[in-house]
């Protein structure tokens, strides 16, 4: 049967076949994303679809960098299992996520930030004192 359509890097192994989709699709593809968000590249060896679909059938997920925090690449690779019954649960990786953040998921105990765009298309992500942003002076 055919392939199917998709960005495969961050596809989960069974949308490949003819297996159904479900949230734990959406799991894998969460955790590949929060991979290459950290390492800044993809998840995945390979850069024709023949040699990601191969490396992500076989679970081999680049190798994290020593600095990547374990409860971060614990969570990556469960996310990323090649068996969708495997993965966890959206709502306890919602859960894990919180832990990580220091949140109860009943308050934000990080202070509010002020984004705003300088002249030169920068975001200035300044606290929320009263002093400029960037370009804003």
């Amino acid at each position: 049967s055919p392939l199917a359509m998709g960005p495969y890097p961050w596809m989960a192994p069974e949308q490949w076949t003819d297996q159904r989709c479900s949230p734990a699709s959406d799991v894998f593809m969460l955790g590949a994303t929060i991979a290459e968000a950290i390492i800044a590249q993809r998840p995945w060896a390979g850069t024709s679809t023949e040699s990601i679909i191969s490396s992500v059938s076989r679970g081999e997920i680049t190798p994290l960098p020593v600095w990547f925090p374990c409860d971060v690449r614990s969570l990556v690779i469960s996310c990323c299992s090649t068996d969708p019954q495997a993965r966890p649960p959206i709502a306890q990786v919602h859960a894990q996520l919180q832990d990580m953040a220091g949140q109860d998921g009943d308050s934000d105990p990080r202070p509010a930030t002020k984004f705003s765009e300088s002249n030169d298309g920068l975001v200035d992500c300044g606290s929320d004192s009263d002093e400029p942003a960037h370009g804003d002076e």
